[in-house]
This record gives C-alpha cells, sequence and structure tokens, in this order.
C-alpha cells in the first residue's frame, strides 16, 4: 500500500501499514451482503453481474497529493456512513 494512503488513513486513525490487497473470490462474494466498487477496473463477469455489487463515484487518488487523498478518504468515509444509516 503507498505511504500516502498509509499516512492518510494514520490521520484518522487507522493502521493500514500491514494491509495488503485481496482480490475478490466467488467464495468470499457468497459470505457477504454487499461488495462496494469505487474505481473503475475491470471485474470479473459474474461480479459484475452480481445483486450485490455497488459502485460508488470516487475519484481515484491514485498519483496524487496529500490533500487530493484526504478528500477521497472523507468522501469515502461520507459514504461508508450513509451506508451504515440505511
Amino acid at each position: 500500500m503507498p505511504d500516502i494512503v498509509i499516512e492518510t488513513m494514520r490521520e484518522k486513525g487507522f493502521d493500514l501499514s500491514m494491509k495488503k490487497r485481496k482480490e475478490i473470490t466467488k467464495e468470499m462474494l457468497a459470505g457477504v451482503d454487499s461488495v462496494v466498487a469505487m474505481v473503475e477496473v475491470p471485474m470479473p463477469e459474474w461480479l459484475m453481474e452480481s445483486p450485490k455489487l455497488t459502485r460508488w463515484d470516487v475519484l481515484d487518488a491514485k498519483g496524487k497529493d496529500l490533500d487530493f487523498h484526504r478528500m477521497v478518504r472523507d468522501r469515502i468515509y461520507q459514504l461508508v456512513q450513509n451506508l451504515i444509516s440505511e
């Protein structure tokens, strides 16, 4: 995970320094209520067709500065809060 992401999340009390990205599998999908995609990346057809998939309109912060990362982090936080309140 990029240092800027780790720094941005640490500001909010989250330690992502040991976290690694995982590719979602059909088995993972079977065990969850929903999956949120935040960037436009190629996804397997079975995931794109799943009623569990929700897409959020979140800008990609890759290659951007710290302030941009903070803005994206705060947008995701708000979207998560909205999801929880539903």
